[in-house]
């Protein structure tokens, strides 16, 4: 966790993937690439989910700072993943 101040912002996100499992995934990357990549840090997402498609509107703050605790987010791996319609689990590389 982290805290982060800087100009309100929107992300579009738009993912089609092979399964559910795939797409969970692939959202969890998009995340990171987007706060790696843009210094974009999400704070409220609507999404909308058909099948394997997704299509989501992200709301955040460009990072002009952002202070973290602890070691940062390398990469989202599929290993131990499980996936229901409560509940994920997936293990991040740090």
């Amino acid at each position: 966790m982290g805290t982060a101040s800087g100009q309100p912002a929107t992300e579009a996100v738009t993912i089609d993937a092979p399964d559910r499992d795939s797409l969970f995934v692939d959202w969890l990357s998009e995340m990171l690439f987007l706060f790696e990549a843009r210094d974009f840090v999400p704070n409220h997402a609507t999404v909308r989910i058909e099948g394997a498609h997704l299509d989501a509107s992200v709301e955040g703050v460009r990072a002009e700072s952002f202070e973290q605790n602890g070691p940062a987010v390398k990469a989202v791996t599929y290993h131990g993943l499980e996936l229901s319609d409560r509940e994920a689990r997936v293990y991040l590389d740090v």
